[in-house]
């Protein structure tokens, strides 16, 4: 029953936020990995991206160098492109390491 579920206080539970954010091309799925408690201080930023391909395959793990808290991947699937809180007045871009 979704109501039973839908009247649970979340943050009571230990419920978990998994990912904040998510973007797809033809090719893949990314994520963006946050992994912490629904009670924890809402951030959603984070500095890890986890790509799957469509058929549910996990392809990689992405490390970023700073947090994030938005982005996109180009169309060809060789660069993120992201707002970070190191520099919310800038474009962050990183390059997908494919090899």
């Amino acid at each position: 029953n979704n109501k039973k579920y839908f009247e649970k206080n979340l943050y009571d539970e230990g419920f978990l936020t998994y990912y904040v954010s998510i973007r797809s091309t033809s090719g893949y799925i990314y994520a963006l990995y946050w992994g912490s408690e629904v009670s924890s201080p809402r951030e959603d930023y984070a500095s890890v991206l986890h790509v799957w391909k469509w058929d549910g395959t996990p392809v990689m793990t992405l490390e970023l160098d700073r947090p994030i808290y938005s982005f996109d991947v180009t169309p060809d699937n060789k660069q993120i492109i992201a707002v970070s809180l190191a520099d919310v007045d800038n474009l962050f871009m990183a390059d997908i390491p494919w090899d």
